[in-house]
């Protein structure tokens, strides 16, 4: 009876450490899938398998390139992946893992909403989907024994750059009210789309006509997906010399005229001077 007690704590025992083993193993997995490196990647076999039968991956109803890894996200879980596996250009099988709560093993849960994402071998990751058709199942983990499923993601868009020039070049480009410590011309890449305002400082030189009460310059509009520019054509204005701030022919008075330090140039005059 002594022995098999024995043997029964033993084997307890040697479980117990495999289990450690096995769940130290996958939390490694863990913090390699979410590091830098690892978009796609996995971690290790933890719970029971979730089987997802996937027809060939495509981008943009092109079939996706040689070696692309399709993975599969718990999005209740911070977008946390629980399963992976090369895109093939027939029908294949993409394995999930359920998490074990009491084990502390990660994976995915019962309920959570899923996602899915493609990692090119360009190293490019795509997250948005065109199209996902459900055969079988839905996109909630558990709700079939195994999912069908045709996923169709969305191409990336290009960079969007912004040409900045002007007539003469070396202006400071104010973008957004902003200086960005640039001069003409220059090419800003990765210009958030939209409306943006572009405006140009020259000493001696008028702005970039053409703007709004809101933007004294130019407003580019930035397309995703497409190269954008500005140009101005800077035109410099002569020196003002005031002789008080009387009205002008035009009726603008002295504060409405642009002021341009032209030297150290001061002038006095009385009535005196006339006689």
């Amino acid at each position: 009876m002594l022995i098999g007690k024995a043997t029964r704590n033993t084997a307890r025992k040697a479980t117990l450490l495999v289990t450690i083993a096995f769940a130290t193993l996958a939390l490694t997995q863990v913090a390699r899938a979410q590091s830098g490196g690892g978009d796609c990647e996995a971690p290790a076999p933890t719970g029971l398998p979730l089987t997802f039968v996937c027809e060939p991956i495509t981008i943009g109803g092109e079939q996706a390139p040689p070696g692309s890894v399709l993975s599969i996200r718990d999005m209740d879980q911070d977008g946390f992946v629980v399963g992976s596996e090369t895109a093939q250009s027939d029908r294949f099988v993409l394995t999930a893992w359920r998490g074990d709560s009491e084990l502390e093993l990660p994976g995915a849960r019962c309920g959570n909403q899923m996602a899915f994402r493609l990692c090119l071998p360009s190293g490019e990751v795509l997250d948005e989907v065109e199209g996902l058709t459900f055969f079988t199942g839905d996109d909630i983990f558990c709700g079939e024994n195994y999912t069908h499923l045709r996923i169709d993601f969305q191409p990336a868009l290009g960079s969007t750059e912004l040409f900045v020039d002007s007539d003469p070049p070396g202006a400071e480009i104010l973008l957004d009210g902003t200086s960005t410590e640039q001069t003409t011309p220059h090419t800003f890449a990765e210009i958030a789309p939209g409306t943006h305002c572009v405006a140009l400082r020259l000493l001696g030189h008028t702005g970039c006509n053409g703007g709004t009460p809101d933007c004294r310059g130019r407003l580019v509009e930035v397309v995703p997906g497409e190269s954008a520019s500005a140009f101005c054509v800077l035109e410099p204005f002569a020196p003002h010399i005031g002789f008080g701030a009387g009205s002008a022919r035009d009726g603008s008075t002295e504060e409405d005229r642009p002021r341009q330090s032209w030297g150290r140039i001061k002038a006095k005059y009385s009535s005196t001077d006339y006689r």
